[in-house]
């Protein structure tokens, strides 16, 4: 599965960012979501916290799809 969104690039390239959803909770922190990516979820205390998480469960959903086999290219795009 290619991740790129336009399927061209290397990692650190600006074609490799994926977009974020970082949704502020009441009790403080955010929880992070992903539209191109449904697996990845996570939460972080602050926006930076959030996003190296986001960073750290993004590698868990590739090597996720690495494991079960997924069908095409598997890149290691960055979180926007």
């Amino acid at each position: 599965m290619d991740l790129r969104p336009s399927g061209r690039g290397t990692r650190g390239d600006p074609d490799d960012r994926l977009p974020l959803v970082l949704e502020p909770q009441p009790e403080g922190g955010y929880v992070v979501t992903c539209p191109l990516v449904p697996e990845l979820l996570t939460e972080g205390d602050t926006v930076q916290e959030a996003r190296q998480n986001a960073n750290d469960a993004l590698e868990a959903v590739i090597e996720a799809y690495e494991d079960l086999g997924a069908p095409g290219e598997v890149v290691t795009p960055q979180v926007v």
